[in-house]
């Protein structure tokens, strides 16, 4: 009896064997059953990784596998690699999946309606993890052909029917423009979508047109709230048809920006480790980092109102972020404190900084070719200076 398990066993395992995780090295169909003639469930992508690869002496040409979105079926066992090469021969995605763009490199969509949750499991029962927004990129690896069915994208769930081809803003505003004023619901959900894609489009010329049609809507349903950010973001964009060049942003930065940091004005964003000390004092703590190839140091220095990034062997002291409650930050001549209006730093500063209405609170800086700068607002006060090197 022992020895006929034990053959068993073996036999088995000489059937069937389970692999981990490989990458699809070329577009293929993914199969119900393991034959080119079965149903076509999807097409996996090049880049693809499928997991719980089972191996089989049945049929030598296909492997059964589990996608990204959990579904499992079949895919011909010449198309899987464990590793991805430069050199591989692959063909390009096929229609409707699109590549090469010239908005992202690797396979995608976009995100067809607005607000679209990404749920953490694929069904409608589980948590939302994510919200997307109209005319999101959408990277995808699988894509079922069942329009119910759910695509995996960053490690959210969405159904394949809100994915599609990039939309056109243009198209949107003619959409809004033939509903009558009378159909509040369907200008609510079109000036919805014009009002998310207009900060997934780089179409500046157009954007003040669309923010007046979700204007018209906002003010119709009397949404204070949103008619107070539309009315701002109105006001942004057409400042920005006067917008400062670099070379100009460059200048600014040179001759008229700097810190206040308790008081004390510092020329920059970093400062001599006996400046930091003399002006903050010894830190709450010390958090030694890893180093990340931005910042000189790889010590953190710790304060209640600031953090700075520190290279003790060198005497340097580059700075992470400052509240601005305790401290300033001078752009242009404009001082931005925690005592300024959202109202107020638009109407000085709206040629100067970046903003995206998907960010509401964020404004960003780009005086530097090799850091970025941020404004963080909070109940409408500048609350955070930030500060980041890119790698």
């Amino acid at each position: 009896m022992y020895k006929r398990i034990i053959s068993v066993f073996v036999f088995s395992l000489c059937v069937t064997s389970v692999i981990a995780q490989k990458f699809i090295v070329s577009p293929t169909k993914l199969y119900s059953e393991p034959s080119t003639g079965a149903t076509h469930l999807g097409i996996l992508l090049r880049g693809a990784l499928v997991n719980n690869i089972e191996e089989s002496d049945i049929n030598q040409e296909f492997v059964k596998v589990t996608v990204d979105n959990t579904s499992t079926g079949y895919v011909l066992k010449s198309f899987i690699r464990k590793t991805l090469n430069a050199s591989d021969n692959y063909t390009p995605s096929p229609s409707p999946i699109i590549e090469n763009d010239g908005i992202y490199g690797s396979p995608h969509m976009f995100i067809t309606v607005a607000s679209l949750r990404g749920r953490l499991g694929p069904s409608t029962k589980t948590k939302v993890g994510k919200v997307f927004t109209m005319g999101e990129v959408a990277r995808v690896n699988y894509y079922p052909y069942d329009p119910e069915d759910w695509v995996n994208v960053g490690g959210y769930f969405i159904q394949q029917k809100f994915l599609g081809k990039r939309p056109i803003l243009e198209e949107l505003y003619k959409q809004f423009d033939t509903i009558p004023y009378s159909n509040v619901a369907e200008r609510q959900k079109i000036g919805q979508r014009i009002n998310e894609f207009i900060w997934n489009t780089n179409v500046d010329a157009s954007k003040a047109s669309g923010l007046k049609r979700c204007l018209s809507v906002a003010k119709q349903v009397n949404d204070k709230n949103l008619i107070k950010k539309i009315v701002l973001e109105i006001t942004i964009e057409e400042e920005k048809k006067n917008k400062l060049s670099y070379a100009e942003l460059e200048k600014i930065d040179k001759e008229k920006n700097f810190l206040i940091i308790n008081g004390v004005k510092v020329e920059g964003y970093e400062l001599t480790l006996k400046e930091l000390l003399n002006i903050k004092g010894s830190p709450i703590k010390k958090v030694k980092e890893e180093d990340d190839c931005c910042f000189a140091g790889t010590i953190r220095y710790v304060y209640k109102d600031a953090e700075f990034m520190v290279e003790e062997t060198k005497g340097v002291a580059e700075i992470i972020w400052l509240s601005l409650k305790t401290n300033a930050y001078v752009v242009n001549g404009f001082k931005i404190s925690s005592k300024v209006t959202r109202d107020q730093f638009v109407k000085k500063l709206a040629r100067i900084f970046y903003y995206n209405g998907h960010y509401p609170n964020d404004y960003g800086f780009y005086f530097l070719d090799y850091a970025g700068i941020e404004v963080t607002f909070k109940n409408n006060r500048p609350d955070k200076f930030s500060f980041s090197i890119y790698p």
